[in-house]
């Protein structure tokens, strides 16, 4: 391990640009770290549309990574970007498998159920109205969301006809 500590030293003194050259030159393995910032800024990802723009109906216009495969007859389609962790929860218990506001709350306090970590990235955006994003809704349009405030335990005519929403919901 004496020589990686070795390594880390001699690397720590030089740009990236220059290792990556002298890796090159001398046939061994090394490439950059691209931090945020330098993937965000950096020429060539732009000029490939490393990044697309995304109106995601919860967290608005921004940028995102798109899949790297560009083909032109089928060019990719992202409609939202992931999703906090557990964020379809209710619709899923209560519109999906019918189960009651008391059986749900018994999967969360038995760890069975959880959310997202209230971090950023992790979690909606602080000023989430509990309705935007909403992606999947009943075919009557109601939300899951206005399906647990009406205490239905069941939405009905599910197998019929799901809408994708937009986040106007």
């Amino acid at each position: 391990m004496a020589i990686l500590k070795i390594i880390a030293e001699w690397v720590k003194s030089r740009k990236p640009d220059e290792v990556e050259l002298l890796a090159e030159r001398h046939g061994f393995a090394a490439t950059h770290l691209f931090t945020g910032k330098d993937l965000v800024e950096n020429e060539q990802f732009n000029a490939h549309d490393f990044r697309t723009e995304i109106d995601d109906p919860l967290l608005g216009l921004h940028k995102n990574y798109e899949f790297p495969v560009k083909m032109s007859e089928s060019p990719p389609n992202t409609k939202w970007s992931v999703r906090p962790v557990g964020f379809d929860n209710e619709y899923v218990m209560k519109c999906i498998l019918g189960k009651t506001d008391a059986e749900i709350e018994q999967l969360y306090l038995a760890g069975a159920l959880g959310k997202w970590k209230d971090a950023i990235g992790r979690r909606p955006p602080p000023d989430w109205d509990g309705k935007a994003g909403l992606i999947v809704k009943r075919d009557d349009g109601q939300s899951a969301n206005e399906v647990k405030q009406h205490g239905e335990q069941k939405a009905a005519g599910l197998g019929r006809v799901v809408k994708l929403d937009k986040g106007k919901g």
